[in-house]
């Protein structure tokens, strides 16, 4: 069993995950998996005709981006093509602790012991998300392809706010960490 820190886009996930990191914990990241998979020509492939059986192209991340934006169906077909290899490579991995920013979309629960959900006000993701794309009609097409905080926050065994002061926010996860890594290793 695993631990999965998730939550939506720019609600600092990230931030946490390199927390527990610099705390001795070993983490993984799915995004990286999935960046991994991008240097994956028959991937790639997969993408490519999954946008076209659309009559669309994709030939680039940005493109690829932006579609998704649009194309509930291509949304689909996407996560039909990276899901399943991530899943896998993590069930393959040691990694104890996994940033899943999909997890609760994915309905991919009973892989992982606890969940650390990573919450933001919208307007906070929004506006950090913008400052990342430097597009705001961009950013807030990508926040609204995913569940709601608060949608998620029924599957979260703790809840992470990070719109308060990063010294306050990085304790309370420690403490969390910390305190679910000594429980399930004492089971």
């Amino acid at each position: 069993m695993r631990i999965a820190i998730t939550g939506g886009i720019a609600t600092g996930k990230s931030t946490i995950l390199e927390e527990w990191r610099r705390h001795g914990i070993e983490v993984g990241d799915a995004d990286r998996v999935v960046a991994d998979l991008w240097a994956d020509p028959d991937v790639l492939g997969e993408v490519a005709s999954a946008a076209q059986s659309l009559g669309a192209i994709a030939g680039s991340k940005d493109e690829v981006r932006q579609l998704l934006t649009r194309s509930p169906e291509f949304r689909v077909a996407v996560n039909q093509i990276f899901h399943p290899r991530v899943v896998r490579h993590i069930r393959a991995s040691k990694v104890e602790v996994w940033e899943v920013p999909l997890l609760i979309e994915t309905c991919w629960l009973s892989d992982f012991y606890r969940i650390l959900l990573i919450s933001a006000p919208r307007e906070i993701a929004l506006e950090r998300l913008s400052q990342r794309t430097g597009d705001p009609v961009l950013a807030d097409k990508l926040l609204s392809t995913q569940l709601t905080i608060s949608a998620k926050s029924a599957f979260a065994d703790a809840i992470v706010r990070t719109d308060r002061r990063l010294d306050a926010v990085l304790e309370e996860a420690r403490g969390i960490g910390s305190a679910w890594l000594k429980e399930w290793r004492h089971r």
